[in-house]
């Protein structure tokens, strides 16, 4: 396998104030000869017609009465050339990627108790269908014999994504009252924001058709089960939004000593962030595509990052 990725950057930096400055980048990367593993040992293909539903399958009924539309594509069936093996994957690099991207960044130094940085990111990332396994795969691409038709958006891209942290320390200690000033020192703010758009992902079918090919799926190769007539990554997952949020209060009791109390929130707003939704798009039954009722509904809300309102108190004595 041999690969190739070119990476271009280009900033612009411009001074705002003394402590504040705004940085401009674009960046490019061209990955060339990425790895994909399709299998070569396939029959010649012949052709085969399939029909998509409106409707979803009602009962055991693989007939249709309102059809939307019919599509054709290659169909591998019948005894593989070497018979004595069945799936033979070949690791070819022919994957080619693009990423185009601009940077808006915004970086507040340490001065009078304040320190911001922010960053928006607008992108595109597309290919071939790049490889996000670890391990080989008996196939990958829909048609093993036509990679083409798999370029677009990569699983990956991801159009624009917003992130921001920021620390103050408010400057309670030139109060001049000192009761005031004792009740209110030492007190410390901060804060992450994050707002993502959410990533591409294919319609995908359930299933095998019958007769059945040298292999599942519409094509008879395995590999990808998208639907073929919707193209790949057409669809984008929702979106995410977070706040996490820290206050602190610091208490000197010696010199060298230090008490802080510390409360932090995480998902402050408590924001239902959509982590995984069905993309089952089709059931196929012999050669019908009948349509999923719970095709994009929720399936998950929650992983290890990203959770509901999670609240915690701590304390931390520094000396």
């Amino acid at each position: 396998i041999y690969t190739s990725v070119h990476t271009l950057s280009l900033h612009d930096a411009l001074p705002i104030t003394r402590n504040l400055t705004v940085t401009t980048s674009y960046l490019a990367s061209r990955g060339q000869r990425l790895p994909v593993f399709r299998d070569t040992n396939l029959p010649a293909p012949t052709e085969r017609t399939y029909t998509v539903c409106r409707d979803p399958q009602v009962g055991s009924s693989t007939s249709c009465s309102n059809v939307e539309q019919t599509f054709t594509v290659p169909f591998f069936t019948g005894a593989r050339p070497n018979t004595a093996y069945g799936f033979m994957t070949i690791a070819d690099s022919v994957i080619n990627s693009w990423y185009n991207g601009f940077v808006l960044q915004a970086r507040h130094r340490f001065a009078h108790g304040f320190q911001m940085q922010a960053s928006l990111t607008i992108s595109k990332a597309q290919d071939n269908g790049q490889s996000l396994i670890t391990f080989t795969s008996s196939n990958q691409p829909l048609n093993p014999l036509n990679l083409r038709q798999d370029y677009a958006l990569s699983d990956l891209d991801q159009r624009k994504r917003f992130t921001m942290s920021a620390y103050w320390a408010p400057p309670f200690n030139l109060i001049q009252n000192r009761t005031l000033r004792t009740a209110l020192d030492g007190f410390q703010l901060s804060g992450i924001v994050a707002l993502y758009d959410g990533r591409p992902y294919n319609g995908t079918v359930s299933g095998s058709p019958s007769p059945a090919g040298t292999a599942s799926g519409l094509l008879g190769v395995g590999g990808s089960t998208r639907a073929p007539f919707r193209g790949r990554n057409v669809y984008t997952g929702p979106g995410g939004a977070t706040v996490d949020a820290r206050l602190a209060r610091e208490f000197r009791i010696r010199e060298r000593a230090r008490l802080q109390l510390i409360a932090e929130a995480f998902n402050l707003f408590n924001r239902v962030n959509v982590t995984s939704i069905v993309t089952t798009q089709y059931n196929v039954r012999g050669t019908v595509l009948f349509p999923r009722t719970d095709f994009r509904s929720i399936s998950a809300t929650g992983t290890n990052l990203t959770r509901e309102r999670q609240m915690q108190l701590g304390a931390r004595l520094v000396f």
